[in-house]
């Protein structure tokens, strides 16, 4: 018997997910280092924090329509997936996932990493005024925005906006998510933030490299059922960071209210309605995440209620303690373990691969270098504004002057 594949969904991890976590789902894969050549497939979630809450993890031959398949199967009936119109599945552009998506989860939302996207797409359109046009339209959240982005691209390079045009929005632009399932990610970050973490584990064999990430695993649920206890309130800190975002990008707006639950948030030429009792804004940037945007906290303050009270429950301390709840058994070592009446796995046959063996990943051109801590990059870092967010100049010389 010669090994092929492998898959683990540890029984407390996935009880933690299901409780606590919202019904998103990143894909993605990576190579491994060692001798035994093959892949690894991930599905990894996101926690009431907004990090990363890894699921199941497989160990494949080769990364293709057949491997997704059987992963993803297997994913579907260990989190017991009946019904996929509740669920956002976020992946690369990796080869024949699609169509595999669209056959285990057909009713799902799926989302294309619009950092891949805007990689491809950049390898005709180069430069920084096309790229910050690109972000523009990915992170619009409303369609009239995608649309004015999109004007102003087609009027400095048109064939940049029809390219573009090719992939279609509901996939990478905000502006076209489902709201349901209070995520508004555009790239696949938290998938390729587990892989990062596997760097040391990939050149070990099977066994060791398998133990290695329930080991890392077990370590992770105990530092969040410590770290939760320090939360001085009812949202973790990423949370409150992004909710004092809106509180501050709130200032300057004007509240018309209409007496019962209308409100209308202006500022020079934009003007949004909100509603409090369906938690939604004209925006969609609420309605998406869950978190009040400026529009909304204007409403909520002009009320005088608190603007933590209208975060989403799925944020809520209490599902994140639910969720790291779960802790993972530790085992004796390989020696106490029970042998079974089964033949000896055999390693695959090893492949022959030309040229000398690749420890790091190849990067898209659009990528900045990793930094050394040594050596000074060429392309050196774009300065970023703190006021305005704009690039290329700082705080002291923008002429926007200060919001504050």
């Amino acid at each position: 018997m010669v090994f092929q594949r492998m898959y683990m969904c540890l029984g407390p991890v996935k009880r933690g997910f299901l409780e606590g976590c919202r019904k998103v789902i990143g894909l993605d894969d990576c190579f491994l280092k060692g001798q035994l050549k093959g892949e690894i497939l991930s599905a990894v979630g996101r926690d009431g924090n907004n990090q990363m809450y890894p699921i199941a993890w497989a160990v494949v031959e080769i990364e293709n329509t057949s491997s997704w398949t059987w992963f993803l199967e297997l994913l579907r009936e260990d989190l017991e997936i009946t019904y996929s119109a509740e669920w956002t599945i976020i992946s690369d552009q990796q080869k024949g996932l699609m169509n595999v998506i669209s056959r285990v989860f057909p009713e799902a939302e799926h989302r294309n990493c619009a950092r891949h996207i805007h990689a491809n797409w950049a390898k005709n359109h180069g430069g920084m005024v096309l790229k910050k046009l690109f972000w523009q339209c990915a992170k619009s959240t409303c369609a009239g925005q995608l649309e004015s982005s999109l004007e102003e691209l087609d009027k400095l390079a048109p064939q940049a906006g029809a390219d573009l045009r090719k992939h279609p929005f509901k996939m990478w632009c905000k502006a076209y998510f489902r709201t349901e399932v209070k995520c508004d990610a555009v790239d696949n970050n938290l998938s390729e933030a587990f892989n990062s973490t596997l760097v040391q584990l990939r050149d070990k064999p099977l066994i060791p490299m398998f133990e290695g990430m329930r080991v890392a695993m077990m370590k992770r649920i105990a530092k969040k059922r410590k770290y939760v206890r320090k939360w001085p309130g009812a949202f973790g800190p990423l949370i409150m960071k992004k909710l004092n975002k809106s509180i501050i990008a709130s200032q300057g707006w004007h509240v018309d209210f209409n007496g019962d639950d209308g409100y209308e948030i202006k500022k020079g030429r934009f003007q949004f309605k909100v509603s409090l009792n369906t938690r939604s804004c004209a925006c969609r940037r609420w309605d998406l995440c869950g978190i009040p945007c400026a529009h909304a906290i204007c409403a909520i303050l002009d009320k005088g209620d608190e603007p933590e009270t209208y975060v989403h429950s799925c944020y809520n301390k209490d599902l994140y303690e639910k969720t790291y709840s779960y802790t993972l058994p530790p085992i004796n070592g390989e020696l106490l373990w029970p042998r079974t009446q089964f033949g000896e796995i055999h390693p695959p046959i090893p492949k022959k691969m030309t040229g000398r063996p690749k420890k790091k990943r190849v990067r898209e051109e659009t990528e900045a270098p990793p930094p050394s801590g040594t050596q000074l990059t060429r392309k050196g870092r774009i300065m970023k504004c703190s006021n305005c967010q704009g690039e290329g100049h700082n705080k002291k010389s923008c002429k926007k002057g200060s919001d504050r």
